[in-house]
């Protein structure tokens, strides 16, 4: 009888030496060595960290064996290693560092002047939301979207938020984006350069063109395109010219309707937006611009009547002369009963004197 517990007295390999044995013990000792081998592959296994298999950019912690799980912890992404996970493509989490057995992720080396310029944006984006719809401001396409980029991006004024002339360069920027500035007549005159608003014009035959006057405090008054080949619409920005005396930009191609925000600058004086393509009815806001004295409506395709809050004024002796589209036949493309001078729409104007005082009666009683 031969005992697995005696003493080896050749030099045969173990493996080999179980086939000596009697068939009846055979079986036993393939068995033993089957099991002898599976607990040392397992051993190896769990020594093993996989930290090198494709350099994977996680980290892979050695550990027991377990159900396969994974937990985030801010910038740590812990994972045990399984089949399954190696199977899916790896994705690209950024700067890594090999340290021992654990891949630790790191963030990207971003300067302070990042955080700053992105603050930056953010705080002006919310300033130019008073004056613009969010949406429109967010669209690239869309004049706001331009003059946004143009003001955080490409100005090379690099105005901070906090910078008083901020919504009016910003709205002068949406006026040059919303009526195709690039095909002005008379170029950009420096429009959209890098110098101070005040400065954006220049002389055509002599005659100032652009913004052509700015108060003492630097914010624009006077702001003259007459003929100039100004397309699309006037953007309500415009109302954000708190400061403006004088508008002019007759003679253009300009669509659409008059913004009501035109109500928000007090301080106008003259309006003149003849001899346009604009259309819709007059905004009634008109009426509070308590300085207006010169108003130019007509030539135009305007509807409907001029307010009787903008009659007011005229009546009040506010505004000293209003034209408008009220003559023609058989029906006038504007009511009016307090215009100066009602034209025809093909040049033709006609003195309206002796219409206001029946509206002032009418009002009254």
């Amino acid at each position: 009888m031969v005992s697995l517990n005696s003493e080896r007295k050749d030099k045969t390999p173990v493996f080999l030496s179980i086939f000596l044995l009697p068939a009846k013990y055979r079986l036993v000792g393939l068995a033993t060595l089957l099991l002898l081998g599976v607990t040392i592959t397992n051993y190896m296994y769990d020594d093993t960290s996989y930290t090198e298999y494709h350099k994977t950019k996680v980290i892979i912690k050695k550990t027991k064996p377990s159900p396969p799980a994974s937990t985030i912890d801010e910038d740590i992404i812990e994972m045990t290693p399984n089949d399954d996970f190696y199977d899916e493509p790896m994705e690209d989490f950024g700067p890594v560092t090999y340290d021992d057995d654990v891949i630790k992720m790191e963030d990207d080396m971003v300067s302070p002047e990042y955080y700053v310029a992105l603050f930056r944006d953010s705080i002006i984006e919310s300033y130019i939301s008073e004056i613009s719809e969010p949406r429109a401001i967010r669209d690239a396409s869309t004049p706001q979207g331009k003059a946004k980029k143009w003001i955080i991006d490409i100005d090379k004024r690099n105005l901070h938020p906090d910078d008083p002339f901020l919504l009016q360069r910003y709205a002068l920027a949406v006026l040059f984006y919303a009526t195709a500035g690039e095909n002005w007549h008379h170029g950009n005159m420096h429009w959209l350069s890098g110098v101070h608003e005040c400065f954006w014009s220049k002389k055509v035959k002599g005659v100032p063109m652009g913004v052509v006057e700015c108060d003492s405090n630097r914010f624009v008054t006077r702001i003259q395109l007459v003929g100039n080949n100004l397309q699309g619409t006037l953007p309500k920005e415009i109302g954000a010219m708190e400061r403006l005396v004088s508008l002019d930009l007759q003679e253009n191609r300009l669509s659409g309707t008059i913004p009501s925000s035109i109500g928000d600058i007090k301080t106008l004086e003259n309006l003149f937006v003849n001899s346009n393509q604009l259309k819709g009815t007059v905004p009634t806001e008109m009426g509070q611009l308590q300085n207006l004295g010169l108003l130019l409506l007509d030539d135009n395709e305007l509807t409907g009547s001029i307010p009787l809050e903008v009659c007011m004024l005229k009546s009040k002796g506010w505004i000293s002369s209003l034209w408008a589209d009220c003559d023609g036949t058989p029906k006038p493309p504007i009511e009016c009963a307090c215009c100066s001078m009602c034209c025809d729409g093909l040049g033709y104007c006609l003195a309206a004197d002796g219409i206001l005082e029946d509206l002032v009666d009418d009002f009254v009683v």
